[in-house]
């Protein structure tokens, strides 16, 4: 029996639990500067239950998903486009609920990487290594961010997806879940020389490295992206 959805249900529900009570408790004594990072506008939703999920960071998705780049300053360049171009479709289609559809695709991410990483770890442990492999990923302290609107959890999925692949012998989705994983966060950029690495040991090793490299064309996407954007 695959153990992940009964980890992923209990940690994430303990978590969620756990920020609730925190948000309940310490909000009153919050720091006075606090309000220089949030926009309650931008991340007050359907109330706390699903806003403590929207906090610092999220306003610049938020902003991005709902806006694109063109209408803000140029630190939202920092915020790569994937995380909140798929928040910015999902959110229209949940009539402007842009922090729900931010915690949906959290969630849905962290899952299928769950998913992923348990069957990664599976043929290096076996089951039992493989399922306390799940159980320490879901109890990590910084996994908090798993269901939040960050674009942690879809980075996360894709970089499984990636070496999951990549180990497998198959370097074009793995290059193209690479250029993917890029435009998601800029340490995206660190998984070309660790992938290289299967690229090189493969039977074909030129082939695959030119597999490989496909992530850099896709990443162009995101210069090209704003040039249009901002005109």
């Amino acid at each position: 029996r695959n153990p992940v959805l009964e980890i992923f249900a209990w940690s994430r529900a303990a978590i969620w639990a756990a920020a609730v009570f925190a948000l309940l408790v310490f909000e009153p004594n919050r720091h006075p500067e606090a309000d220089r990072w949030d926009d309650p506008a931008v991340t007050h939703d359907l109330g706390f239950v699903t806003d403590v999920w929207a906090r610092w960071d999220s306003v610049w998705f938020l902003r991005i998903a709902e806006h694109g780049y063109g209408a803000l300053e140029d630190n939202a360049l920092a915020f790569f486009p994937l995380y909140p171009a798929a928040v910015g479709v999902l959110g229209r289609g949940l009539l402007g609920h842009y922090v729900v559809a931010g915690i949906v695709i959290s969630l849905a991410a962290s899952l299928v990487a769950f998913l992923l990483f348990h069957q990664l770890a599976d043929t290096k442990l076996g089951a039992e290594g493989a399922r306390r492999a799940v159980v320490y990923l879901a109890l990590f302290p910084m996994t908090l961010f798993l269901q939040a609107v960050y674009s942690e959890a879809l980075f996360l999925l894709l970089t499984v997806a990636a070496f999951l692949l990549a180990e497998r012998g198959r370097f074009l989705p793995a290059g193209l879940l690479t250029g993917l994983a890029m435009l998601t966060r800029p340490v995206g950029v660190a998984l070309l020389p660790a992938l290289a690495v299967f690229a090189w040991r493969a039977g074909d090793r030129a082939r695959a490295l030119a597999a490989l490299a496909t992530s850099l064309p896709l990443f162009a996407l995101y210069p090209l992206y704003l040039w249009l954007d901002r005109g």
